[in-house]
């Protein structure tokens, strides 16, 4: 049997992950599979000692890699470095040191600002002269241009194949590297040798949500670690304009990576527990006020003055005692799941699967794309990479604009009357018609290393 060997993160709670371990069972009975997990700790440390020992780690694995029939490098590049320059450093060694390698991307290559005259100009004139600086002592350039030349001779010399998650990138490698093996395909996660418990884990997860949110609840789902990118604070302001049996689910956590020493909270999981609780701070703050106001007058009740924008000016009296409000505390629920299965129930058990991100430069969200798979109904921010799952999966997705939560908001209501609550997700079953799927993605990576035996 070949030998494989699959250079990623592996057991992490990421899409990239998940990615992996499908392809390690959907190509086990191909190919004896070995998979190097990324040191992430060494990798993303910037000092001198550890960038050395972290290109060191790297080029030991390529060394190692000679011992293989093929090798898949799976490409994000903050499991690389911190810095672009080491990034692509790194991935410089592997294209250069392995010989048909397969590259699947998860990340579009950065990019670096070519210089013009007109460019200089119009970025001096609309963005001033730091922007111009910027611009002109750029520190990526020299890098991004090095790895794009090793792309091209690679592809030329060794074989080298790419794997892009979406058509737009695809034709970026074409036509803009000129890359003559390049592939597509949407990442699939759901296998079929699932499907036979699925439904009965996903109806015990709701179930258990429902006893403590009510049974009339309608439950919406975000989901995937916690990042500022993912928009979950848009999702929580449209839960205000929605009737109070809708109830918000995040399901995921703090991304290791993003722990630091010393602090107390991560920033944006402070912020979200903020947006979720912003009446109850409201009136603690009123409260508080009210009673150093009637502390301080000598009127059993004293007055609050109010002027509003359009100049109507009020009196109020300020009440002894203002009634605390819970703000949507008792409506958003963090919830946690474990293993890439039960992350797939979870999406199966929700009502509606929300996407509210924010335009990131990514390629696409592992999450949605799970939505997708189980026929979930699915909302999206108007996003590039949800334009680009959209093409994969016509209809399958209804949009809004980014950050628009009343129109999110109108979306979830008009998106229900024809929920049926019995049935979590219904799974069209593969079939030889399904363009796009987990096992048409296994099916891509045998003709890719097919391909090489062949030549």
């Amino acid at each position: 049997m070949k030998k494989l060997l699959i250079i990623s993160t592996y057991h992490s709670l990421n899409g990239i992950s998940s990615y992996v371990n499908g392809l390690r069972d959907g190509l086990a009975g191909d190919f004896d599979i070995d998979v190097v997990h990324l040191d992430h700790n060494i990798l993303r440390s910037q000092t001198p000692a550890a960038v050395r020992a972290g290109n060191e780690i790297v080029k030991k694995i390529v060394t190692d890699a000679q011992k293989y029939d093929f090798v898949n490098l799976h490409w994000r590049g903050e499991l690389f470095g911190n810095r672009i320059k080491d990034q692509l450093q790194r991935l410089d060694l592997f294209a250069q040191g392995i010989d048909r390698l397969v590259l699947t991307m998860h990340d579009p290559l950065p990019n670096s600002h070519r210089i013009t005259p007109r460019g200089l100009v119009v970025t001096a004139y609309d963005h001033g002269a730091r922007a111009l600086v910027r611009l002109l002592i750029d520190p990526n350039r020299g890098h991004v241009k090095r790895f794009v030349r090793t792309l091209k001779l690679g592809a030329k010399d060794r074989g080298l194949t790419v794997v892009a998650p979406n058509k737009r990138e695809r034709r970026q490698y074409e036509r803009v590297l000129e890359l003559p093996r390049v592939y597509d395909h949407p990442p699939c996660f759901v296998r079929t040798s699932w499907l036979e418990t699925l439904n009965d884990e996903a109806k015990k997860k709701r179930q258990k949500m429902l006893a403590s949110m009510g049974s009339d609840a309608i439950i919406l789902g975000v989901f995937g670690l916690i990042k500022n990118y993912k928009g979950i604070d848009t999702a929580i302001r449209a839960l205000r304009f929605l009737p109070d049996n809708y109830h918000l689910c995040i399901f995921g956590g703090i991304d290791p990576m993003d722990i630091r020493e010393r602090k107390h909270i991560d920033d944006v999981l402070n912020n979200l527990i903020a947006e979720t609780n912003r009446e109850g701070a409201f009136f603690a703050y009123l409260s508080a006020y009210a009673q150093k106001m009637l502390a301080k007058s000598k009127s059993a009740r004293p007055l609050l003055k109010v002027a509003s924008p359009d100049g109507v000016r009020l009196e109020l009296p300020i009440p002894p005692e203002v009634a605390p409000a819970e703000g949507l505390s008792s409506r958003v629920h963090f919830v946690d799941t474990h293993g890439d299965q039960d992350f797939c129930a979870a999406v199966a058990a929700v009502d509606v699967c929300l996407f509210p991100y924010i335009e990131a430069n990514k390629s696409y969200s592992g999450t949605a794309h799970h939505a997708v798979e189980l026929n979930k109904k699915t909302i999206t921010s108007n996003n590039r990479c949800f334009g680009e799952l959209s093409k994969y999966f016509p209809g399958k997705i209804q949009t809004f604009d980014i950050g628009n939560y009343i129109q999110l908001a109108q979306r979830i209501e008009q998106i229900l009357p024809d929920q049926d609550v019995d049935a979590p997700f219904t799974y069209e079953k593969e079939s030889e018609a399904a363009q796009y799927s987990f096992t048409t993605q296994i099916e891509m990576y045998r003709k890719i290393f097919g391909s090489y035996e062949r030549s």
